[in-house]
């Protein structure tokens, strides 16, 4: 943890430093003007670090709460406003290739111009970003196509909630509005791939308490995802089977319908739990092991990139989230392009990869491009 926060904060330094050189530096201002910019920009620099270093130490710190959403939304906007000058850079050095620049004094004006523009088109992205978070998540249905599909499993539905990431930005009235949207669609089993809470459980207790009110008639089953570790891994594992999950670490259960058999496996985070926990290193084939040969499998894993495993294990579905499908533009255009971050739903060897957007979202609460979503998977007879 002490390695990945030093290069973080080396990072972070490193994307604000880019803003202040090639935006407000070229911007001239002088007097408050220039004051409030500066002093901006180092606040962007040392909260987002700060937050998390303070909690790290000392847990529940006085305005906790108000800084942690003010380094999310200077983390929303330099992340919008960095790619969107790295563009306009490129650009810049295209045309100065091409001798195409204009002479000074125009030059210094022209890039006054375009970083006012970068900086409407960061503001208006992030609003646009915060009234679709705020108006979603939304039902996303999947058939989930299954040869010989027993009659008794004919229509069974499963319904996926994941990367609810609840917290600052997530509260109690969120969730329940969630919890209604997921019993409404009626489903025989509920699943919870990973990263429920940012924080810890005795501080978000009363946010996460919606989620007892989930119903379903086989139950709900919980696999960790990487964000359980960062925040009070024992707090959350006393904490969600009192909230009615079932907590699967490479293990399964089986549900019988007449003939048919649904064996559900799990495994923790396979990104961090052995760090964390050695013996919790995930395992597919060991989640797989003792399954009855006709059932349908699957696996709940939080990260996609497990998928090759899990098909050479034997599973017929693996169904994830984690990757937010990049959550906001321009990371939407970058992070599918990564190894089974792709959402939706796909084939991987034998077996099919279902990849959701998430229900929530992690750090600025915006969605942009991305619609978060609770997905309904229904069993079909393929074919």
């Amino acid at each position: 943890m002490a390695v990945f926060a030093s290069i973080a904060v080396v990072v972070w330094g490193l994307f604000n430093a880019y803003i202040g050189m090639r935006l407000l530096v070229p911007a001239r201002l002088t007097g408050c003007a220039s004051s409030i910019a500066w002093t901006a920009l180092v606040f962007s620099w040392l909260v987002f670090p700060a937050v998390f270093i303070l909690r790290w130490y000392r847990p529940g710190f006085p305005g906790e709460h108000p800084m942690e959403l003010a380094a999310y939304v200077v983390f929303g906007l330099v992340t919008i406003a960095f790619p969107l000058l790295m563009v306009r850079d490129l650009g810049w050095l295209a045309a100065w290739g091409a001798h195409l620049l204009p002479a000074e004094p125009a030059r210094g004006g022209w890039l006054r111009v375009s970083g006012t523009a970068v900086g409407v088109l960061t503001l208006a992205l992030f609003m646009g970003g915060l009234v679709e978070y705020m108006r979603g998540p939304w039902v996303e249905e999947v058939d989930l196509p299954v040869k010989n599909l027993a009659a008794g499993l004919e229509g069974y539905r499963i319904v996926q909630l994941t990367d609810l990431h609840i917290g600052v930005t997530a509260r109690a009235p969120r969730i329940a509005r969630i919890v209604r949207m997921a019993n409404d669609l009626k489903p025989d089993l509920i699943i919870l791939t990973g990263d429920m809470a940012d924080g810890s459980a005795k501080d978000l207790r009363p946010d996460t308490a919606p989620l007892a009110l989930l119903k379903a008639r086989d139950g709900k089953l919980f696999v960790t995802g990487n964000h359980e570790y960062f925040y009070d891994y024992r707090g959350w594992m006393a904490e969600i089977p009192k909230l009615g999950f079932r907590i699967l670490m490479n293990s399964h259960i089986r549900i019988k319908r007449g003939r048919g058999i649904l064996a559900v496996g799990g495994i923790p985070d396979s990104e961090i739990s052995p760090r964390f926990t050695p013996k919790q290193a995930s395992d597919p084939a060991e989640a797989i092991r003792g399954m009855p040969e006709e059932a349908v499998k699957i696996l709940l894993s939080h990260q996609p990139k497990e998928a090759p495993v899990a098909a050479a294990a034997g599973f017929d579905f693996q169904i994830s989230g984690h990757t937010h499908g990049g959550q906001y533009f321009p990371w939407n255009l970058v992070v599918p392009r990564m190894p089974y971050a792709r959402p939706g739903l796909r084939k991987v060897g034998d077996m099919y990869l279902y990849v959701s957007r998430g229900t929530g979202a992690w750090g600025p609460p915006i969605r942009l491009g991305v619609p978060g979503e609770i997905t309904l998977f229904i069993l079909r007879k393929k074919g």
